[in-house]
């Protein structure tokens, strides 16, 4: 009778050890794929920044195909580039121009609304 509520107990203390390190891992997972999907939305915009500041200020394209993450288009307009998925728009930053340079006024995306700097 002993050894069944040992037994019971233990399995108990197991599987709930066993649970909450699989819970732990999935969320481990998902953080580091958000990691990873804002690092690709970073790298887009910086390679918007980029092909803005060699065409100069009067530049404008729609749903240029990103090179860093194929994944992804841009779209510059005025004071404004968008990044987009095939699915939706996943980041929007303001830019304004300091002599030769951009410069990101303020970004939002779907988490962060707005990020400003």
């Amino acid at each position: 009778m002993v050894a069944c509520i040992f037994v019971l107990f233990v399995s108990a203390f197991v599987f709930a050890f066993f649970t909450k390190a699989i819970l732990h891992s999935r969320l481990i997972r998902s953080h580091i794929e958000e990691y990873r999907r804002e690092y690709e939305r970073e790298g887009v915009l910086v390679e918007a920044i980029t092909l803005l500041e060699e065409k100069g200020r009067e530049f404008v394209a729609k749903d240029i195909p990103s090179r860093f993450a194929p994944s992804y288009t841009f779209t510059i307009a005025g004071d404004t580039i968008t990044v987009k998925t095939s699915k939706a728009e996943v980041l929007r930053a303001w830019i304004r121009w300091e002599g030769n340079r951009v410069v990101v006024v303020m970004a939002e995306n779907e988490f962060v609304r707005p990020f400003s700097r």
